[in-house]
Parts: C-alpha cells; sequence; structure tokens
C-alpha cells in the first residue's frame, strides 16, 4: 500500500474510533486488511511511532482543539477523544501550549 494512502487510511480510521477506548492494533489491522504484526511495521517504518504512539498524537490533537475551541469540560474532551480516566488525561493535556 502507498505510504499517503497507508497513513490516511489509518488516521481516519483512529479518528472514526477516537471515542472507543476498546479500539485496538488489532481492530485497525483487520480494518486495513493487514495483520497487527504489519501494521505496526508499516507504521514505525513510516512515522517511526507505534500504534499506541500513533493513536495517542491523533487523540491529543483533537482534544487541543477542542479546548482552544471551549468545547464542554476536560472530562468531555478525555472521553471524547478515547481517554477512559480524566486524570490520565489531564497529565498530557497540561502540556499543551495555547500561545
Amino acid at each position: 500500500m502507498e505510504t499517503e494512502l497507508f497513513l490516511n487510511l489509518t488516521r481516519e480510521i483512529i479518528e472514526r474510533n477516537l471515542s472507543n477506548v476498546d479500539f485496538s492494533a488489532n481492530d485497525l489491522a483487520a480494518e486495513l486488511g493487514m495483520s497487527k504484526f504489519t501494521l505496526n511495521r508499516g507504521l514505525t517504518k513510516k512515522l517511526n511511532v507505534a500504534f499506541g504512539e500513533f493513536v495517542k498524537i491523533i487523540q491529543l490533537k483533537h482534544a487541543r482543539l477542542m479546548l482552544l475551541n471551549d468545547v464542554d469540560n476536560v472530562r468531555y474532551i478525555a472521553c471524547a477523544v478515547g481517554f477512559n480516566n480524566a486524570k490520565y488525561f489531564s497529565r498530557y493535556s497540561s502540556s499543551f501550549r495555547f500561545a
């Protein structure tokens, strides 16, 4: 699969499943029609990140946009982007810079 297509599809599927805390690398790999090993190898080769880290990057980008746009409260945003623990989420979100 071409790099740009692979990354776009991967990102799109993850974004569709952001609020699903049970979404896993196996789920993503199945939707892409590949093994979990092939998925992780592709992400590592193309972006130098594993599945979990790539998901976290996407979650935090969406959360940052929601926080910048005053979308509801932190607990709601944490759940909306797939964190089932608001305290765990705030450890990451506290590093956002809003300048």
